[in-house]
């Protein structure tokens, strides 16, 4: 709790200080709405929060915010999730047309070959967790495994095959993933051949109306820690 008052607070004071800031004279500045932060993470020393269309950065040991967005180098608008590497040093920026962006040493490089392909619609990127040297985005369509030493998307699957599945999340614990989706709670070894086999998986069935949606997961300490969307009234 203390932790996401501090990270709220910086959110703040990053707004607070877009608004006051001036511009020098035959500069652009764009007027980017912070009222809605999509996704919040961090490193050891600086703070990011996503609005829609910008990033907001805050340095915790000089406190001067910076903004990133499509005027200085983000390849898109319309961010639906941010992740950072602290092993591989990259910020990862989702978006919803299935985008893809890389910050690493003050460079953002582009990766768009998911966003470009016809096969998934729609794309949206709703979550990013990293696990050994690759980043699993979460997909309305699944999940798109990339490279983060080649910088390639590798393969992608959905637990629940022919389905249509929308997927929410992803999580490592104790050499298996766990995967939220709209039809529940799904699991599978980690290192098992094959995960684009929906056969490879199995659903957790150990809550009730377990073919409810999974909005969302997260893995602390030895447990997976999910949420289940309430059933309609």
């Amino acid at each position: 709790i203390a932790r996401m008052g501090f990270l709220l607070m910086a959110v703040c004071v990053f707004f607070a200080q877009q608004v006051s800031g001036q511009v020098p004279v035959g500069q652009w500045r764009a007027h980017l709405s912070y009222h809605s932060i999509q996704d919040v993470t961090g490193s050891e020393e600086r703070i990011f929060a996503a609005g829609t269309n910008g990033i907001l950065i805050y340095n915790k040991d000089y406190n001067n915010p910076e903004n990133l967005n499509k005027v200085n180098g983000l390849s898109d608008a319309g961010i639906s999730a941010l992740a950072w590497s602290e092993e591989h040093q990259v910020l990862l920026v989702g978006y919803r047309n299935g985008n893809l962006d890389v910050w690493r040493d003050e460079t953002i490089r582009n990766y768009s070959s998911l966003r470009d392909q016809g096969l998934y619609s729609p794309k949206r990127i709703r979550d990013i967790f990293f696990w050994e040297d690759k980043a699993y985005l979460s997909c309305s369509f699944g999940v798109a495994v990339f490279d983060l030493q080649t910088r390639e998307f590798l393969e992608s699957f959905n637990p629940v095959g022919g389905s249509g599945a929308e997927v929410y999340s992803l999580a490592h614990q104790q050499g298996e993933f766990f995967v939220a989706t709209s039809q529940g709670l799904f699991h599978a070894a980690a290192d098992a051949p094959g995960l684009d086999n929906p056969a490879r998986w199995q659903q957790v069935t150990a809550f009730s109306d377990p073919s409810r949606p999974v909005a969302s997961l997260r893995s602390h300490c030895e447990y997976v820690v999910f949420a289940v969307q309430a059933g309609q009234q």
